[in-house]
């Protein structure tokens, strides 16, 4: 196979991982935001401000605070 096919092949592996990588994040940033819209208020605002080891991650702060802005909240997310 000449160089510009391997390229050629390199490069489809490579899209078609990031499609992939892509599709998981917007699925779980789906089952995160089922999730959470079940939670109270009160519920959100405590996983927006979790930090330190056992903190909650930046995307489901992200999506918490998404939800909380949705119900009227001015919030942001401590990172």
């Amino acid at each position: 196979m000449s160089f510009l096919g391997k390229a050629w092949n390199l490069t489809k592996n490579i899209g078609a991982a990031v499609v992939n990588e892509i599709d998981a994040t917007a699925n779980e940033v789906k089952q995160l935001t089922e999730k959470y819209e079940k939670l109270s208020d009160d519920e959100l605002l405590k996983i927006v401000g979790s930090d330190g080891v056992f903190g909650k991650s930046r995307r489901e702060k992200g999506v918490a605070a998404g939800i909380l802005r949705k119900r009227g909240h001015d919030i942001s997310v401590k990172e």
